[in-house]
C-alpha cells in the first residue's frame, strides 16, 4: 500500500495499535457510563483508558513500531480519553452549563485538538538539554484539570464555575503554546 506522498505503507498491525484501541474502547465505555450518571465508575474506566493509551506509546518506542499510522491513531484516542470525556464530565458532573462555561469547555476542547494535530505535524521537539520533548502542555493534563475541579465540587468550595473556567482556559491556553 502506498500513501498518497509515496511512501510504502506496512500493512502490519503492531501491537501498539491494539493497546491503543482498548484504549479507545474504554474511553468509550467511559463515556457511557458518564452519560448514564455513573460518574465515579467512568473516572475509574477512563483511568483505565489513560493507563493504556500511555502503555501504547511506550511499547511503540520500547519495541521499535513506531509508525506514523500509530501517532495519528494515538491522537485520535487522545482525543477521547483526554478531550471529549474531561468536557462531557465537566459539562454533566461539575454542571458547567451556563454560556461562559460552555464556550470555555469549547475552547479547551478546540485547542487540545489543535495541539495534538500540530504535534502529529511536527512531531518531538529539542528541549533545552536536547532531550526530545512535546510542544506546549500534554492533553493527558486535562485529567489534572478534572481531577481539580472535581475536588473542589466536593469539597464545597465556593466559585465552582469560576474556579473551574479559569483552570480550563490557562489549561487550553497552555496546551497552544510552544514551550518544550
Amino acid at each position: 500500500m502506498t500513501a498518497s506522498d509515496g511512501r510504502q505503507l506496512n500493512n502490519r498491525f503492531p501491537l501498539p495499535n491494539l493497546v491503543s484501541f482498548i484504549a479507545l474502547f474504554l474511553a468509550w465505555g467511559g463515556i457511557l457510563l458518564l452519560l448514564n450518571d455513573r460518574f465515579y465508575f467512568s473516572f475509574a474506566v477512563i483511568l483505565l483508558a489513560f493507563i493504556a493509551d500511555f502503555a501504547d506509546g511506550y511499547l511503540a518506542r520500547r519495541l521499535n513500531l513506531e509508525t506514523p499510522v500509530g501517532r495519528h491513531l494515538d491522537s485520535h484516542v487522545d482525543v477521547f480519553v483526554h478531550l471529549i470525556y474531561p468536557v462531557l464530565a465537566l459539562y454533566m458532573f461539575v454542571n458547567l452549563r451556563d454560556p461562559i462555561s460552555v464556550g470555555m469547555l469549547f475552547v479547551f476542547l478546540a485547542c487540545g485538538i489543535f495541539r495534538l494535530a500540530r504535534f502529529n505535524v511536527a512531531g518531538y521537539v529539542p528541549n533545552p538539554n536536547g532531550a526530545q520533548a512535546y510542544t506546549g502542555l500534554p492533553v493527558v493534563f486535562s485529567q489534572l484539570v478534572l481531577l481539580i475541579v472535581v475536588a473542589w465540587k466536593a469539597l464545597a468550595l465556593p466559585h465552582v464555575a469560576m474556579a473551574a473556567n479559569g483552570l480550563i482556559l490557562v489549561s487550553a491556553v497552555l496546551m497552544v503554546q510552544r514551550f518544550p
